[in-house]
């Protein structure tokens, strides 16, 4: 590689070459998201607290 090249490299990017590549992030709607599933306990249910004391993930 030429030294022109390496030097060129370190440079940041152009908008016009931003422009030019795809975004990296996800775009998801908020409204379809569910935060908790049917049949899943929250973390501080007396169900999971339980679950998490028999897996020996807890100091309780």
């Amino acid at each position: 590689m030429t030294r022109e090249r390496d030097e060129s490299s370190k440079d940041p990017m152009s908008p016009e070459n931003i422009t030019q590549h795809e975004p990296t992030a996800v775009k998801r709607d908020p409204n379809d998201q569910e935060i908790v599933q049917r049949g899943k306990t929250g973390a501080d249910s007396p169900e999971a607290t339980e679950k998490l004391r028999k897996s020996g993930m807890t100091k309780v």
